[in-house]
């Protein structure tokens, strides 16, 4: 066993690290396999310049990985064009495109040198005009969505290539709308429409709490999991007793104060804002962070890290709170089964009918993301 110790945005973190892991395949590699409960992708941190990206089956926990030259891995996304090729971001730093079949890395933007800003985490590629929108931050403009090529990463220079965004990016099923939601500052949150194909804002919608991810749930919808800057100082201290190294070590001080109460936000083109919680509960609404929807209809789960509470919505309603341990990101299984959980640096696997643990995964690095194929 090997320990290293690195510092990461400027804290000091201890992480142990165990050496030599597994690149075998080990996913059933026939193309007509279908997984009854889907995939997806796991981002394992070896070094802060090295990361695997695990694709796993969650019918079979079986795997395959690709080694990318990324430390603070934050999401996957896949290439609309290729089904070998993904796309990884940093959460404050660069992205590459790399080639899962032959592990190449087809292209890398280190922001830490390009002058450019930071990738933001998460991106998104559209196939017909070669684009890959991105969350990105510049000195300039802040927080934004920018276009680059999808071929090299290259930025795609012209304001009619970027709008207002946030930390994370996502597109309308269906239609040339992407959306993200984004703050101007504590009391100035929105929801921006962005129409790529003619370059132009449809609707911007503001919002009383500030959106974090978004998640379409159809053509002109979309909800939001949010936070709220009321955490005070006993909790924040609190909080930086009981926060794993990995999760601290990802948020600066200012954003450690976004841990209050975090409505499911919903809003649609027409510029609908509505907020869905329970006030009586606010226990458990501290620090959303992961959204998904389950399949079928309206139901929803997202998890809340400072409550150790994963919550489960049906028509925007509260019908379930699992108790997991400081819950990250939260992906439901495609037969609506079960949710995948990254927790305390590994992953959690529950029963979405008993509520229970099914499946409680170390691994041979610290999980650092946790990825919907």
């Amino acid at each position: 066993m090997e320990r290293r110790k690195f510092i990461q945005h400027s804290v000091l973190s201890f992480i142990a690290l165990s050496a030599g892991a597994s690149c075998s395949s080990k996913i059933p590699q026939a193309s007509s396999y279908q997984s009854k409960k889907g995939f997806v992708y796991l981002g394992l941190l070896v070094s802060p310049e090295k990361s695997i990206i695990r694709k796993l089956d969650l019918s079979t926990y079986e795997y395959t990985d690709t080694v990318v030259p990324i430390g603070r891995t934050h999401a996957v996304t896949n290439s609309a064009t290729s089904p070998d090729e993904i796309y990884v971001f940093d959460f404050r730093g660069s992205a590459v495109r790399v080639n899962t079949r032959s592990s190449e890395i087809l292209a890398k933007i280190d922001h830490t040198s390009s002058g450019q800003g930071l990738f933001h985490g998460h991106g998104i590629h559209d196939q017909e005009e070669k684009i890959l929108w991105c969350s990105e931050i510049t000195e300039k403009q802040g927080y934004v969505i920018r276009a680059r090529s999808a071929d090299d990463l290259s930025l795609i220079n012209g304001k009619d290539y970027s709008f207002a965004g946030g930390h994370h990016v996502s597109r309308l099923p269906n239609t040339n709308i992407l959306t993200s939601a984004g703050s101007l500052g504590d009391k100035k949150h929105f929801i921006s429409f962005f129409d790529f194909r003619n370059r132009e804002i449809k609707k911007t919608a503001s919002t009383d709490y500030p959106g974090v991810h978004v998640l379409p749930i159809s053509s002109s919808e979309v909800v939001s999991v949010s936070t709220e800057h009321i955490m005070g100082e006993g909790e924040l201290s609190n909080f930086n007793r009981s926060a794993n190294p990995v999760t601290r070590a990802l948020m600066s001080e200012k954003e450690l104060h976004f841990a209050g109460t975090s409505p499911l936000l919903y809003v649609n083109l027409n510029g609908e804002v509505r907020n869905h919680w329970d006030p009586s509960r606010k226990e458990i609404f501290q620090l959303g962070l992961g959204l998904d929807r389950l399949n079928p209809g309206g139901r929803y789960v997202t998890s809340h890290y400072s409550s150790n509470s994963v919550i489960v919505w049906e028509n925007f309603e509260v019908t379930k709170v699992l108790n997991v341990p400081n819950p990250l990101v939260v992906v439901a299984s495609a037969d609506g089964s079960e949710v995948a959980v990254q927790s305390d640096a590994g992953l959690r696997i529950y029963s979405l009918e008993s509520g229970k643990q099914v499946k409680n995964i170390r691994y041979e690095y610290p999980l650092y993301t946790l990825s919907k194929y």
